[in-house]
């Protein structure tokens, strides 16, 4: 019963909102996922003055690929790929900087002496999450939407609810291989099957060449 709209961004126009993304963000930021983000926003505002936004659901009920995926050991920040690559444009002293924090994190989540060593680690990934990269998340939402005169609330930030599920096993929260299964089953008979059992899929981020190749000419 809802009303759907399919919103489109070419090349240009995604090009074109970067400059405003960085000035909006007062620094550098996620280049063409900043601007469409910026872009969505725009065409909301037409019509909307207020929105509702699902930012910290995925902290909170695993919904990241980290959260459930085994690894032999975590080594750092767990959303950052190809490290090496990444720390070449880092001077020393930040490098040391990234590796200081991440430690500190891990150190400083709170946990129960009752916790096993596969809970205390689930809930370092949470903390982690919620402390660094919901954080970036929240101010690149904000940042954006307020650039283009949109309130937008994330109900899922609530602290009640974020106190809550940091305290509920993660068995509960993936499940049958399905990330925020807790969250699918409570929302079972309120929102269509369609959506409850939709595969997750990330922010739309540009994969054209000719917008690649239209950046570098910037």
């Amino acid at each position: 019963g809802s009303n759907q709209h399919d919103i489109l961004i070419d090349n240009q126009t995604l090009v074109d909102g970067l400059k405003q993304a960085v000035l909006f963000k007062d620094a550098p930021g996620m280049t063409d996922i900043d601007s469409s983000m910026y872009y969505l926003a725009q065409q909301i505002a037409k019509t909307h003055k207020v929105s509702l936004s699902g930012e910290c659901a995925d902290e909170i009920f695993g919904g990241y690929p980290w959260f459930y995926k085994k690894e032999k050991r975590m080594t750092s920040f767990p959303w950052i790929r190809n490290l090496d690559d990444r720390e070449n444009f880092l001077q020393p002293k930040w490098k040391e900087y990234v590796q200081q924090e991440y430690t500190k994190a891990l150190n400083e989540t709170p946990v129960l002496p009752t916790d096993t060593k596969t809970t205390v680690r689930q809930r370092q990934l949470s903390y982690i999450n919620m402390r660094y990269f919901m954080t970036n998340l929240l101010d690149r939402k904000d940042r954006m939407t307020m650039g283009a005169s949109l309130e937008v609330r994330v109900p899922f930030c609530d602290k009640d609810l974020v106190d809550f599920l940091y305290n509920v096993p993660f068995q509960y929260k993936y499940r049958s291989k399905v990330e925020k299964k807790l969250l699918r089953d409570a929302y079972e008979g309120t929102v269509i099957k369609e959506v409850v059992d939709r595969k997750k899929s990330p922010y739309p981020k540009s994969n054209s060449k000719k917008y690649h190749q239209m950046v570098v000419g910037i």
